[in-house]
């Protein structure tokens, strides 16, 4: 059968998510065939979809915000198609925004070129943004806990905790 690998069991996600699953073992599956339904709708997305022999697959749109889905791959091969095989759950939830100013504390000028690094703490995505000239950031990130860090050289730390 194939083991999990994203999302994880009710598991929260973004609306462009890609599922992702290791290869069937001890078996091996010439391919799989895709369910995946939204619970909140009671409407299938994909029913008995053969994908092909893949360990991942994007759904073509976008799925719903604040909808429950569940999700089964059914490995088949010359012999037949597996049996029994373990139906997971997940929840998509909206981006969230990370936006903000960096400004001298002295004088209240923007400040260019801070550099930002997000790291998410249960998982791994990490980036490095920068501040435009005006001091501004955006960053689109999903539902999480992220470390942030900024510096710039010749800027002392100051921390501030809420």
């Amino acid at each position: 059968m194939p083991e999990l690998v994203y999302p994880g069991i009710d598991e929260t996600v973004m609306p462009d998510i890609t599922l992702q699953w290791e290869a069937s073992t001890p078996y091996t599956a010439s391919g799989y065939k895709l369910y995946l339904y939204n619970i909140s709708n009671n409407i299938w997305v994909e029913e008995n979809t053969d994908i092909g022999n893949v360990t991942s697959y994007t759904p073509a749109e976008p799925l719903e915000i604040g909808a429950q889905y569940s999700w089964r791959l059914v490995p088949y091969n010359n012999v037949g198609e597996a049996e029994d095989c373990e139906t997971w759950y997940f929840q998509v939830v909206q981006k969230g925004e990370l936006t903000g100013v960096v400004t001298d504390e002295v004088t209240d000028l923007p400040i260019e070129n801070v550099e930002i690094f997000i790291e998410q703490l249960s998982g791994n995505y990490n980036t490095t943004i920068y501040t435009n000239a005006d001091g501004t950031y955006a960053l689109e990130l999903g539902p999480d806990n992220y470390k942030v860090t900024f510096s710039k050289f010749t800027y002392a730390v100051k921390l501030f905790r809420r």
